[in-house]
């Protein structure tokens, strides 16, 4: 359950960031909230699935499974981040402070 959420939420980031790879070379962005959105829906992964991966890290046998949803569980601000400066490198355009 809570490798399924933290999932959701790296495939709900990845699909409001594709919008970047369409932005035109040269332009300058502030993708304010675009940051808004990735916060909250990384603070609510972080509440939903940390949680869970916990409890299920404790009574499922693969314990492998509860800890990629702990890690996935803090990690959808850190790919986000990732995919700004990834679209940033291959379309051109700058980020304005």
């Amino acid at each position: 359950m809570a490798l399924a959420l933290a999932i959701a939420a790296h495939l709900l980031i990845c699909l409001f960031s594709v919008q970047f790879f369409f932005v035109p070379a040269g332009s300058h962005i502030r993708p304010m909230g675009w940051a808004m959105f990735v916060g909250l829906v990384s603070v609510g992964a972080f509440i939903v699935v940390e949680p869970v991966s916990i409890i299920s890290l404790f009574r499922e046998k693969p314990r492998f499974l509860g800890v990629l949803g702990l890690v996935l569980g803090i990690t959808p601000f850190p790919f986000s981040s990732l995919i700004l400066h990834l679209a940033a490198m291959i379309r051109g355009f700058e980020l304005s402070p």
